[in-house]
């Protein structure tokens, strides 16, 4: 089963409670959206246990400055599986870090 949640009223606490699989699109272009982000995948650590797969679609610093995610990828210990980036970044290594394919400005 799909579910799809969006708007002003989803919080962290709104992912149900049966879901293993979890596709987060967050933005990481400020640090007022880094902050938000932030929320979202501290919840997922907290919940580490409950989620299978959690995987991340990330709209990203246009300077590529998207290092504060490192610490919830898998690599480091969290639970975020695979990253995928809006814009250019020297992460993208095809293993944890896509390049989402509408990202690059040309």
């Amino acid at each position: 089963m799909y579910r799809f949640f969006t708007g002003p009223g989803i919080v962290p606490q709104s992912i149900p409670a049966d879901s293993s699989n979890v596709v987060l699109i967050l933005n990481g272009r400020e640090a007022s959206k880094v902050s938000v982000a932030c929320r979202w995948l501290d919840y997922i650590v907290q919940r580490s246990s409950h989620f299978s797969n959690v995987a991340v679609v990330l709209l990203g610093n246009e300077q590529c400055n998207n290092s504060w995610i490192m610490k919830y990828m898998v690599k480091s210990g969290g639970p975020v599986k695979a990253a995928f980036v809006v814009y250019d970044s020297p992460d993208v290594d095809n293993d944890l870090f896509y390049q989402w394919p509408l990202g690059v400005a040309t």
